[in-house]
């Protein structure tokens, strides 16, 4: 109910049953920024960092492979010849397959329990990797560990924005992005360590170097994710650590931001207006371009610096500073953007870094610019990765073409994983001009259609606010036009 006090109105709760998670139960009763701010500081130190953690860990299981390659792997494993390419290979087919399916079950069952069994069973398959004996045990395990990873990426994502506001979501998509250059950056200091325990195990099965790295990393992995969902939320409006207003409030701000029901079914209607989509599909090959740089960076930096001539433990921490310097960057890059309430700008600015970057890898010899590079290519793949996931989001129009969206994206993005496995071949060594020419070009493909995709939100935000097309409308009910999502003339596209 609602009192006046000194002129001022004074919203008095009622005892409510906030167990089912309603957003309805308060009826029109509002709130204070100081409220809402309250709730997003909440969400971000305890959501994110535990969201963090586990996409930190999903990296490093991917990422680890490019480790112990350099620590005795393709000796053991006979990895001669392009072996070593199509286990990558191998992992990014079955990792893109998964990614829209299991968004879609996400969306239906709730995160708190499915996102840990993810990162548990990719745990899982790293640790075993340790005791693999042969090449073709080697790719079985890659593509189940790909069939488990598939929907760490896409699920966090859409998480997020389930919980955050447009203007909140970049900053946090950023940290939880930058958790994978910072999973590389930790990974290779990890791998130097855990390369250097003693031979321990059994005559029949002795652990050693490489098979350290994929055994205390994969260990590590399923302890984390045993005890995620005691801290894990399944929805704004059932998150325990919040009060029963507090509750409220985190799930009818979202609601009202975008008018759609947050626990709407994902159809078939959705699937086709996520994939249709002109602004999603630039976010998409965006990300392709950007993750296909990304992806080649963890599978095949330590073996290019090492072919700058250092030794494997230095290519190993060499690869550090890279990626800690691309974690600031991107965490900035998505504080600045939702600041300013702007995403195309920043991705259109960001990527001349990398563009520059792989010219340099490409045509210069001096071993101090090539390292120098490394860092551009880092701090443009990154931080843009980050931002054309949640702008494509932001622009999905709904929860339910969001779900989709996300994991059409980073299916498509996955695809540049595929490539990534075979820009940086063995004959192609130590100069690796192959490599980089792909790079450069994807780079400057990706500039080109972050433009068109900047143009195209600013072009149709200004016909839509001058009325032409409100013909899609006309007729409507106020439940049909809702439904028509990101084709509501009403609707406004994140620049």
């Amino acid at each position: 109910m609602a009192e006046k006090m000194n002129g001022k109105t004074i919203i008095q709760e009622e005892p409510v049953d906030f167990s089912s998670g309603s957003v309805e139960a308060i009826g029109d009763a509002d709130w204070t920024p100081e409220e809402e701010t309250a709730i997003r500081r909440k969400f971000d130190f305890t959501i994110v960092p535990l969201v963090t953690t586990l996409y930190m860990l999903c990296a490093i299981d991917r990422a680890n492979v490019g480790n112990a390659r350099i620590e005795g792997m393709t000796d053991d494993l006979s990895l001669v010849g392009y072996r070593y390419n199509i286990i990558l290979t191998v992992f990014f087919i079955f990792y893109l397959t998964v990614e829209i399916p299991s968004n879609v079950i996400l969306k239906h069952v709730g995160p708190r329990l499915y996102l840990p069994l993810l990162v548990f069973c990719f745990g899982l398959i790293s640790l075993c990797t340790a005791f693999v004996h042969s090449y073709p045990s080697m790719i079985v395990m890659r593509a189940i560990l790909g069939i488990f990873e598939g929907g760490a990426m896409p699920g966090t994502a859409f998480f997020l924005s389930c919980f955050y506001k447009k203007t909140e979501l970049f900053l946090r998509m950023s940290v939880f992005i930058a958790s994978s250059s910072l999973a590389s950056s930790f990974g290779g200091l990890l791998a130097a360590g855990l390369s250097k325990i003693p031979t321990w195990g059994t005559e029949a099965m002795i652990i050693s170097r490489w098979r350290n790295i994929f055994f205390f990393e994969g260990l590590i992995t399923m302890l984390i994710a045993m005890a995620a969902p005691f801290f894990l939320a399944q929805s704004p409006g059932t998150y325990k650590y919040l009060t029963p207003r507090q509750r409220y409030i985190a799930a009818e701000r979202l609601r009202r931001e975008s008018a759609n029901d947050p626990k709407e079914k994902v159809t078939w209607k959705h699937v086709r207006r996520a994939i249709f989509n002109v602004h999603t599909n630039v976010c998409a090959w965006c990300f392709f371009c950007t993750n296909s740089a990304v992806q080649g960076m963890g599978a095949f930096i330590p073996t290019i610096l090492r072919e700058f001539g250092w030794t494997s433990t230095e290519a190993q921490l060499k690869s550090v500073p890279p990626y800690l310097v691309a974690c600031c960057i991107t965490i900035m890059l998505g504080y600045l953007s939702d600041r300013t309430n702007k995403r195309g700008i920043f991705m259109v600015g960001i990527l001349p870094c990398s563009i520059t970057g792989f010219a340099i890898l490409r045509f210069s010899t001096n071993i101090t610019a090539k390292y120098a590079a490394v860092f551009l290519n880092a701090i443009a793949v990154f931080g843009a990765s980050s931002g054309f996931l949640s702008w494509g989001i932001n622009n999905a129009g709904s929860p339910a073409v969001a779900a989709v969206a996300g994991g059409y994206m980073v299916m498509v993005g996955s695809l540049g994983g595929v490539l990534s496995t075979w820009t940086y071949l063995s004959n192609d060594s130590p100069l690796f001009l192959n490599g980089h020419t792909i790079n450069l070009c994807l780079q400057l493909f990706c500039f080109c259609l972050a433009c068109f995709g900047l143009a195209h939100c600013i072009y149709d935000n200004k016909i839509r606010a001058m009325g032409k097309r409100d013909d899609r409308i006309n007729g409507l009910t106020e439940e049909e036009k809702l439904a028509l999502g990101h084709r509501n003339p009403e609707f406004r596209y994140m620049e």
